[in-house]
């Protein structure tokens, strides 16, 4: 029997390129465009990056200003062309989520497509759906996505801002319909050209482990997203054995126990708790059934 092979893809985007994100109407505070700025994203994906490589995974990361939707798209392929069945396909994303209206109606509850903020311009869900569509059967697909919105990130859902965050990974609420507005024609039609692939067309079977619910914001400091930190610790440089399922109940764990020292830090220097400032990942499957994938050793080839 041959052995198993892994490739994954690491994107970690610290700042966009502006002349991808101009405003209609212009916003003061952007007047040449929307530059996204993040502290730690680079050093999120550098991270996971290394991580998988330590497991033997055929890395490769891209940053910033390589984390183009052409070099996004052409390293899916290259794994969808290159891994069969019973491999295996490790993809993480660090940066802002956003958001277009949907035009081909397959978001019911909110008529918005949730997107991937990468540097030269929004890469939607459907974009990413119709890419794993393009994996053979029995390949096991693992998205983890530190960004705001993230919980159905690989096929959309519901957006709700809750509050605001100079280091949430999101765009600016007030921004986001401008964003759009100035590339208008160029989303709709990226939308109109894109597959619109059904769920029982996508062979392969995607587990999504997600920073944070859709109605949440995904957050972070000068070295990690929350997410990642909590994601890093329970790994703890290999230590942890158990399975995806296990990983994922204990980053929710160590998510939780975060927001609870963050929340006790708020009230003693007097100022009310902040529910929101909770993160509660998510877990999130699609594609072709495979409840062993679950059960699987995390990051075991």
């Amino acid at each position: 029997m041959s052995k198993a092979s892994g490739m994954s893809l690491h994107i970690g985007i610290n700042y966009l390129d502006k002349t991808g994100y101009p405003l209609k109407p212009e916003h003061p505070d952007y007047p040449d465009g929307w530059d996204g700025y993040l502290e730690s994203c680079e050093y999120d994906a550098e991270e996971l990056c290394e991580m998988a490589r330590q497991q033997g995974f055929d890395a490769k990361l891209l940053r910033s200003k390589d984390a183009t939707t052409e070099n996004v798209r052409n390293e899916i392929r290259r794994a969808a062309k290159t891994l069969k069945s019973g491999d295996i396909f490790f993809l993480t994303y660090a940066g802002h989520g956003g958001q277009v209206p949907d035009r081909s109606r397959d978001e019911k509850d909110d008529r918005l497509d949730e997107t991937w903020c990468l540097h030269d311009r929004q890469f939607l869900d459907d974009e990413q759906f119709a890419l794993y569509s393009e994996f053979e059967p029995g390949v096991r697909i693992l998205i983890m996505s530190d960004s705001c919105h993230s919980g159905t990130v690989c096929r959309g859902g519901p957006l709700r801002d809750p509050r605001k965050s100079t280091t949430a990974r999101c765009m600016p609420p007030e921004s986001v319909r401008p964003i759009y507005v100035a590339r208008r024609a160029d989303y709709d039609r990226i939308q109109d050209e894109t597959p619109q692939v059904k769920e029982d067309e996508v062979r392969a079977s995607i587990l999504l482990l997600a920073a944070c619910q859709d109605t949440q914001q995904a957050d972070g400091d000068a070295f990690h997203g929350f997410f990642t930190q909590a994601v890093l610790d329970t790994w703890d440089s290999g230590k942890f054995e158990g399975s995806y399922r296990e990983f994922f109940a204990a980053v929710g764990n160590e998510l939780d126990r975060v927001g609870r020292s963050k929340s006790k830090a708020r009230m003693a220097a007097g100022e009310p708790p902040d529910d929101s400032e909770f993160q509660v990942p998510n877990h999130f499957r699609i594609g072709a059934e495979d409840s062993a994938f679950d059960q699987q050793q995390a990051f075991q080839i």
